[in-house]
């Protein structure tokens, strides 16, 4: 059982709410120590972003918020759309990981959970129409926001 630092979580999420992005990885095993973002059990995870968005759109959101992703990953640097598996996999094989470590939290069902189950990565969908819900489906998780996460968390989802 993988657990994140719950208040490292919790600032990681808000961050990532505070910026406007949609989703992101959330690594359960990093090869090094370098990627103290949110510790797992005693190992080390990397919090990283693949996106739709082309470079021009993306690096600026990225820069005007005060948090360094390990990863990010455009469709126009990989030459791949979401639901692709391929711009999942070079996540995977850049980062040296495998499918089942991460999380993938996205809010489209066809672009994130298609396309990050089918790496193997356990994915979460944000869904924004419905108030405070976490239901669990055989493909994936539904939340309502990344604060929701915190809880899964705890529990070791």
């Amino acid at each position: 059982n993988n657990s994140m630092n719950t208040p490292q979580a919790t600032v990681i999420s808000s961050f990532i709410v505070t910026a406007g992005i949609m989703g992101g990885i959330i690594s359960a095993t990093s090869p090094t120590k370098n990627y103290a973002k949110v510790d797992f059990d005693g190992g080390y995870s990397k919090i990283g972003i693949i996106s739709n968005a082309d470079n021009d759109f993306l690096n600026p959101v990225l820069k005007n918020i005060d948090f360094k992703f390990d990863y990010v990953l455009s469709s126009e640097t990989a030459k791949f759309y979401k639901p692709d598996r391929r711009i999942f996999s070079i996540f995977l094989k850049e980062n040296n990981l495998q499918g089942e470590d991460c999380w993938y939290v996205g809010d489209k069902e066809y672009d994130d959970v298609l396309g990050s189950s089918s790496v193997g990565m356990k994915p979460f969908l944000i869904n924004r129409s419905v108030y405070n819900e976490i239901m669990e489906k055989n493909e994936y998780v539904s939340i309502s926001n990344l604060i929701q996460l915190d809880k899964l968390i705890k529990n070791k989802i």
